[in-house]
């Protein structure tokens, strides 16, 4: 796509003229967009490649709740393969083969992630940081139409529909002994039983910081950073006596005590673990020990909260209170944090004995 100018600053006549031109070119020329890409490209100064771009990229989207990952798994495919390159002469096709590679490996959502985030970089810095664009002589998206079919409908690199794994109460008890009895750290055991017990994100239990948990108040609870969080809004998450109990001992086993999070990284004390731990540790869980048990993820378990609850009779209100799903209506000028928090440690502490007893029957059996 090749942009004529803005009505009405561009008149009708000028813009049929550089259409004129334009078509012109193409018969000569052929690719022009391309063209003239390459044309910037040898003339920005200095040898920029795509990994100084994705540097200058990742400096300006700290702000992003999930930039970390972003960068992990930019890092690990496209730097490989694309790193060296001039930004301004990557093509659809070479983000293609590169998506075609993680598609060999069996991970689609991760090829479809892939794209989404490579489309994501270019368009900032062409829409939001045009001097940026400029220096590295940018001016089209490479990967705006990969994937793309007919009237806009979801390719190769389609995203997943959402997922529907829920486990069942004997599937929770199965889950919870096979954990218990398996070879994981400590810390990633109690990690993984909080996403449940709490049904909050993976992302924001591994980053659970000390500071924001209050387990000795007299109604304990966790506050949720708004940096942490998926909407980015703080979220008060009342906190059962399991929980507490679970954050209790993690806490006390922590590797480093002085660490400000609750799962410290073994590498590095001031950073929390990976977030490839536990999604890593829950896979290798069905792989290994519960292998006749239709997978779940680490997210399916936070799902199971919510349906385990919505079957012991909460309403779905709730359970979206608990989730931090913002309703609709709702801004975050007019939030208010403390609205259904009576119900919501209600869900929560019936959730939780619900939990101790599947977790009794579990190491009863």
């Amino acid at each position: 796509k090749v942009r004529l100018g803005q009505y009405p600053a561009t008149t009708l006549v000028q813009a049929r003229k550089k259409s004129a031109e334009l078509l012109e070119r193409v018969a000569n020329e052929g690719d022009v967009v391309a063209n003239d890409g390459h044309r910037q490209a040898v003339q920005a100064q200095g040898k920029l490649t795509f990994a100084d771009l994705l540097d200058e990229y990742l400096a300006e989207r700290r702000d992003l709740a999930r930039i970390d990952e972003v960068e992990r798994e930019l890092r690990k495919d496209a730097v490989p393969a694309l790193g060296a390159k001039h930004p301004a002469l990557i093509t659809a096709g070479d983000i293609d083969g590169v998506g075609r590679t993680i598609l060999s490996r069996g991970s689609k959502a991760m090829a479809a992630r892939f794209v989404m985030h490579m489309k994501a970089l270019y368009n900032f810095v062409i829409l939001d940081r045009p001097s940026i664009a400029e220096r590295h002589g940018i001016i089209s998206n490479p990967a705006a139409m990969l994937g793309r079919r007919r009237r806009g409908a979801g390719g190769s690199y389609a995203k997943p529909r959402p997922r529907e794994r829920n486990l069942s109460d004997p599937e929770i008890a199965q889950w919870w002994r096979a954990l218990d009895d398996s070879e994981k750290r400590l810390g990633t055991k109690l990690a993984l039983k909080l996403v449940l017990v709490t049904a909050q994100r993976p992302g924001e239990v591994r980053r659970a910081r000390k500071q924001d948990l209050y387990l000795t108040a007299a109604e304990p609870y966790w506050m949720i950073p708004g940096e942490h969080s998926k909407n980015r809004r703080e979220h008060c998450v009342p906190l059962s006596r399991f929980s507490v109990q679970l954050f209790n001992e993690a806490m006390t086993m922590s590797l480093d005590g002085a660490s400000p999070y609750v799962f410290p990284s073994p590498s590095d004390a001031e950073q929390p673990i990976a977030d490839v731990v536990l999604p890593s540790a829950q896979r290798d869980l069905f792989f290994k020990t519960l292998e006749t048990m239709t997978p779940a993820t680490v997210h399916d378990l936070r799902r199971s909260a919510a349906t385990g609850m919505r079957r012991l009779g909460i309403n779905r209100d709730t359970v979206g209170m608990v989730l931090n799903h913002t309703a609709k209506g709702v801004t975050a000028e007019h939030y208010d944090w403390h609205e259904g928090a009576a119900e919501k440690r209600a869900a929560l502490q019936a959730w939780a004995n619900h939990l101790i007893l599947i977790s009794k029957c579990a190491k009863s059996e």
